[in-house]
């Protein structure tokens, strides 16, 4: 290290590359592609996220189908709905269990546009456990169903979004900036 103090500025920044280089290469992210009918990404989420044993076919099938449903019934873009469905029950905060004095804390944090992939991630995440708890129907009416009651701001993932958001308001405390929770949650 005692020789950065003899180089120029360049080589300072090639030695320190060298010197602190990883083992491994770092992973470079991935565009998600938008799906081939709607031309959107978040459905094409919402078909990753339906997948099961590899068969995306059929997962297409299903969103598609459910998607279909939703037009017949609502008389509006599908993919409209399913936005408005997903803006209405994504969180603006999120809790984490952090280990202070001894003590687990929950400890909430803000969820600022950076995040905007995560808090679609646990919106949709809601969507689908919500429609592994309704039984008795094939898939493509439970998907429709509560993309529906997400619309309307009821049902499972709306009540799950309501817990998180006075969960975080009770532990506001424990967060950097209590006041920035508690406007997020009320805003």
């Amino acid at each position: 290290m005692f020789l950065l103090f003899f180089c120029q500025k360049n080589s300072i920044v090639a030695i320190l590359r060298l010197y602190f280089m990883p083992r491994r290469p770092i992973s470079q992210k991935r565009a998600l592609l938008p799906d081939p009918v709607y031309n959107n990404t978040t459905v094409h989420m919402l078909v990753n996220r339906v997948l099961k044993s590899g068969k995306k076919s059929i997962a297409y099938r299903i969103v598609y189908t459910a998607f279909k449903e939703i037009g017949d019934v609502t008389l509006k873009n599908p993919v409209e709905v399913f936005e408005t469905a997903l803006d209405n029950i994504t969180p603006r905060v999120e809790v984490k269990p952090r280990r202070r004095a001894g003590a687990i804390q929950m400890v909430p944090r803000v969820l600022r546009a950076a995040d905007n992939a995560h808090a679609k991630a646990t919106s949709l995440r809601w969507i689908l456990e919500a429609c592994q708890k309704r039984s008795g129907q094939p898939m493509v009416a439970k998907l429709k169903t509560e993309i529906l009651e997400a619309y309307k701001k009821t049902g499972f993932a709306i009540r799950k979004k309501e817990e998180l958001h006075k969960l975080a308001i009770n532990n506001a405390m424990y967060a950097r900036k209590p006041q920035t929770v508690i406007n997020a949650v009320n805003a």
